[in-house]
């Protein structure tokens, strides 16, 4: 019985102009040139850093499984000797 008046409601908040939903709007700052130089610089250092970061894992990973082909091939082998 409360879904109705719910359903309701929600239809008579979005059908009446009176009351909009909406997301709050990110208000741009009017910045000199030199803000706006160092924010981009930021926003580069800051993804190089997160590539640099995702490279070093990828060599590591590498290593890691380098290591267990290694490790296969050698199981591998010592099963065919039995």
């Amino acid at each position: 019985m409360r879904r109705p008046i719910l359903t309701g409601l929600i239809l008579i908040i979005f059908l009446s102009g009176d009351i909009l939903i909406s997301a709050p709007k990110h208000r741009k700052i009017k910045q000199t040139e030199s803000q706006k130089m160092t924010n981009e610089i930021d926003r580069i250092q800051k993804r190089v850093s997160e590539i640099r970061k995702n490279t070093d894992t990828y060599k590591l990973n590498k290593e890691k499984l380098n290591e267990l082909e290694m490790k296969l091939e050698k199981t591998k082998s010592d099963l065919n000797y039995w």
